[in-house]
């Protein structure tokens, strides 16, 4: 009887509708993940036309010269990544890796390794872990190439860029934010969960071309999607 009720709660179950037997998404599920749609290859803006960038990125290009993502921060994907974040959840993790190869596989790249986005030491110890790290050494095994090992790439303590209602307020705020602490290959994968504005990958990748990298592509598992700009 107890072995019965320990099987019932312990089975993994598709973390979008319970089915059981699922270690993360389901199919069902899976199908019914908010794409972005046609959307800038830089920032994820929407366009009329994902071979060229938006007049944003015209203006004001970013340090990364690309920018994989799929989703849309809403729905299922938002509750999956706030799961992974926040409570270490392992089948919202697999998700996240899930996706990660996904992409990569629909999407190939010519890198020389993969590197997580760093998070910053106080909100690594409340946390315990950086959930990046996850779908970053997803890429890094399916491209057959180092992960850069944590504290090459620090970051500094700063205000969460969430709660800043701007997007000039954001590049303000994360300026200057992080540090190279170690050599770095020529071609990097730059992995985050999450981009809103942009501004925090925009200066990781600008801290990381100053200190030699020569190309940066940018990967995020979703994106807060914005209209035409």
């Amino acid at each position: 009887m107890i072995a019965h009720w320990l099987s019932r709660f312990l089975q993994p179950r598709c973390i979008g509708c319970g089915r059981a037997a699922v270690v993360g998404l389901c199919d069902d599920c899976a199908a019914r993940l908010p794409h972005l749609g046609i959307h800038c290859p830089t920032c994820a803006n929407g366009v009329a036309d994902a071979r060229f960038a938006c007049g944003t990125c015209l203006r004001r290009p970013p340090a990364y010269s690309h920018l994989l993502v799929r989703w849309q921060f809403r729905d299922v994907v938002r509750s999956t990544i706030l799961r992974g974040k926040f409570y270490a959840d392992r089948c919202a993790l697999c998700v996240l890796e899930d996706e990660t190869r996904r992409l990569l596989h629909a999407h190939p790249v010519q890198v020389d390794a993969v590197l997580a986005m760093p998070i910053a030491n106080r909100r690594l110890h409340q946390r315990g872990f950086n959930q990046t790290l996850f779908p970053a050494r997803a890429a890094a095994r399916l491209l057959g190439v180092p992960l850069v090992a944590e504290g090459v790439f620090y970051k500094e303590g700063r205000a969460p860029q969430s709660l800043l209602p701007t997007h000039a307020a954001r590049r303000r705020n994360i300026r200057g934010a992080f540090t190279v602490r170690g050599t770095l290959p020529a071609r990097l994968l730059l992995v985050d969960d999450v981009v809103t504005s942009g501004a925090t990958l925009h200066e990781a990748a600008r801290v990381l071309r100053t200190a030699g990298v020569q190309d940066v592509v940018a990967l995020a598992i979703a994106a807060a999607h914005r209209g035409t700009s």
